[in-house]
């Protein structure tokens, strides 16, 4: 007589346990790294016979996407299956998303995504002394690395500049009050990164 060997072949998640056609109910498999494994058994057959089962068995690794994303911080974000609201706060956030491969196995998608801090200049100020909008300001202006800001009037005469840092501008220029009227501001951050635009004096 021959020694009869029968081989099966069969695919599992891993961390899972076996439970295919070939009758091996090898629990330890939800131990086992992911690859190919091979589990033996001998039989004896009617006759006598010794025959030899084997199963080998391939553990699917576990799968995991990484992706980093920046957007600014009035902005939504919709890509990756991710569906994620405006962010009013700066700074660096971890996503994560379990899903179900085509194989009915877990996987993990995780999203890493910088939200840039976005200014706000005010579009106008009434510096009269009642103590409300007394000076024009630029709303989170500190979370940024603020190379300078420029403000002009309207026939493009230079009033103010300020590098580095930024203080709120009371209107006053050469120790007099600006009229009401429009006024422009450059503002230019240290990335190159530009903001252009006009705001009014109410007096």
């Amino acid at each position: 007589f021959t020694q009869l060997e029968v081989l099966f072949y069969d695919t599992i998640c891993l961390y899972s346990d076996y439970s295919g056609s070939a009758d091996f109910s090898p629990e330890q498999t939800r131990y086992l790294p992911s690859g190919t494994h091979y589990f033996k058994e001998t039989l004896t057959a009617d006759g006598g016979c010794d025959s030899i089962k084997t199963l080998q068995l391939y553990i699917r690794p576990y799968e995991q996407s990484d992706t980093f994303a920046e957007i600014d911080a009035d902005q939504p974000f919709r890509d990756y299956g991710f569906n994620i609201s405006p962010h009013p706060i700066a700074g660096e956030y971890t996503f994560k998303r379990y899903l179900k491969t085509q194989y009915g196995c877990d996987s993990l998608s995780v999203l890493t995504l910088k939200v840039n801090p976005v200014i706000y200049p005010d579009k106008f100020f009434s510096p009269n002394g009642d103590g409300k909008n007394d000076v024009w300001n630029i709303r989170n202006i500190e979370q940024v690395e603020l190379k300078k800001v420029l403000i002009y009037d309207r026939f493009s005469k230079l009033l103010i500049e300020q590098k580095g840092s930024f203080k709120a501008w009371d209107g006053m220029y050469l120790g007099e009050p600006m009229p009401s009227t429009d006024y422009w501001y450059l503002i230019v951050l240290k990335s190159g990164k530009e903001f252009v635009g006009h705001f009014t004096i109410l007096r």
